[in-house]
């Protein structure tokens, strides 16, 4: 793999990255409030993998992210939820 600099395109439209890895940044990333919750958001995410296309997929793995990055608490959010 050769580093990408400013004057060079990168070699491949595609972005891959593993269910592992993704779980291992958002472990660095998550809340410690909803850092528990992570297995159980890629599994999620995992399950919805063969009916999404590819962009909806990418769209549900960062509203995780944002979720799971959030410091809000879960009654803050029952609280907005019972607002609407």
């Amino acid at each position: 793999m050769t580093a990408s600099t400013p004057d060079q395109p990168i070699s491949s439209p595609v972005f891959l990255v593993s269910w592992a890895a993704l779980e291992s940044g958002l472990s660095l990333l998550a809340s410690p409030d909803r850092s528990a919750q992570i297995s159980t958001v890629i599994s999620a995410l995992r399950r919805l993998q063969p009916s999404l296309a590819p962009d909806k997929l990418l769209v549900q793995i960062l509203s995780a992210t944002a979720w799971l990055t959030s410091d809000e608490t879960s009654s803050s959010l029952s609280e907005e939820a019972s607002m609407t």
